[in-house]
């Protein structure tokens, strides 16, 4: 029920989805107010943008976003 809308929006890789969860769970788990926001309803809603920005961001390696990487803003 979450992901629908994303995928209808032309989110169809589940690597997308995959990368959210899992920058978002290294980013918030050690934090004790956010790692409650570890859920569905907030990772695949309205910021779910960008929180796929922020993930592109962690995986480019160094911490660089490359010259030719879409960026959508956060």
């Amino acid at each position: 029920a979450y992901l629908l809308p994303w995928y209808q929006r032309g989110y169809s890789e589940m690597m997308v989805f995959r990368n959210v969860v899992h920058d978002r769970a290294n980013a918030w788990r050690d934090d004790r107010k956010l790692k409650t926001h570890l859920r569905p309803a907030t990772l695949f809603g309205d910021k779910f943008e960008q929180y796929v920005n922020l993930s592109r961001i962690s995986s480019a390696g160094d911490g660089q976003v490359g010259y030719d990487d879409a960026f959508l803003g956060v």
